[in-house]
C-alpha cells in the first residue's frame, strides 16, 4: 500500500493528547495542505482560526457539550464557510451547499496531513454557530463548519467496524 492510501485507512479519531506543543514548521504545513484542498469554482471560501489560548479553547469546550478535547489539545483550529462568496457564483446552492462541501474537504486535508506529521486530531461538529462565531470573533459572513483538535495522541483506538464498501456500492456500467 502507499502512504497516502495508509494515512486515510489507519487515520483514527484521537481525543486524548499530550502536553506537547505543535511544531510551528508542521502547523504551517497543515495549515497548507488545507489551502490545497479543492472548492467548487476553486472559490476557496473558507477562512481558518488558528487556536491556542486556554481560555478560549475553555470556551469552545463548554459550547460543544464538554468535548474536553478542545482542551486537552495545544491546537484546536476552527474552519469557517464562507457562503455569500460561493452564493456569488453558484447563487442558493453556493451558499448552502458548496460551501459546506468545500470545507469538508479542508477539514479532511487537516486530518490527513496531521496524521501524516504523527498528530492525533478530532473533529468536533458545530451546533451552536453563533455562540463559536462569537468566541472565535468570526465575522457574521463566516460560518463555523469544523473545530479541529490536533495534538500528539495519549490514546491508541482501535479501528472502527466499517461497513464493508460493497455493501455500499452500487456499480451503474
Amino acid at each position: 500500500m502507499n502512504t497516502v492510501i495508509d494515512t486515510i485507512i489507519n487515520r483514527r479519531s484521537i481525543r486524548k493528547f499530550k502536553d506537547t506543543q505543535i511544531t510551528q514548521e508542521h502547523l504551517q504545513i497543515m495549515l497548507k495542505a488545507m489551502e490545497a484542498a479543492p472548492s467548487a469554482g476553486n472559490i476557496q471560501p473558507w477562512s481558518f482560526y488558528v487556536i491556542k489560548n486556554k481560555d478560549v479553547k475553555k470556551q469552545l469546550c463548554e459550547i460543544s457539550f464538554n468535548q474536553t478535547a478542545l482542551i486537552e489539545a495545544p491546537v484546536v483550529i476552527a474552519i469557517c464557510a464562507k457562503p455569500k462568496e460561493s452564493a456569488a457564483t453558484y447563487q442558493q446552492l453556493g451558499q448552502d451547499f458548496f460551501c459546506i462541501q468545500d470545507t469538508a474537504c479542508v477539514a479532511q486535508n487537516l486530518q490527513l496531513a496531521a496524521h501524516s506529521l504523527g498528530y492525533g486530531c478530532v473533529w468536533i461538529g458545530i451546533v451552536k454557530q453563533d455562540d463559536i462565531r462569537q468566541t472565535i470573533k468570526a465575522t457574521q459572513s463566516e460560518q463555523p463548519v469544523a473545530l479541529i483538535a490536533i495534538g500528539i495522541a495519549n490514546e491508541t483506538p482501535a479501528a472502527y467496524d466499517r461497513i464493508e464498501w460493497q455493501k455500499l456500492t452500487t456499480f451503474i456500467d
